[in-house]
């Protein structure tokens, strides 16, 4: 099951990166980043995320933040209620693990 993992993970790259690649022992497991991953073909180059979307997607690009929701409690601005709610919430969750 790997190897068809590992083959279609293959053709996949080599679909998307097309004549870009610069060789075919790409594919052993090494990590490539950075500058070498730019010599080898499988980035374009080096750059933060939202000023290289908005280049390529035009200046109204919108990006979604996800993170932990805030509490009923911090909405309506009750802090000492919601910092309640919150070590109730951690120790409930170190619970689980026996701790």
């Amino acid at each position: 099951m790997q190897k068809q993992i590992h083959d279609s993970f293959i053709a996949q790259v080599k679909t998307r990166r097309g004549d870009r690649l610069k060789n075919d022992k790409l594919f052993t497991g090494d990590i490539w980043v950075g500058e070498q991953a730019i010599e080898v073909g499988l980035a374009d180059g080096i750059g933060h995320l939202v000023p290289k979307m908005k280049e390529i997607f035009g200046e109204k690009t919108r990006f979604a933040v996800h993170g932990r929701k805030r509490s009923i409690f911090r909405r309506f601005g009750t802090q000492i209620a919601s910092d309640a709610v919150g070590v109730i919430e951690d120790r409930a969750l170190w619970a689980q693990f026996g701790l």
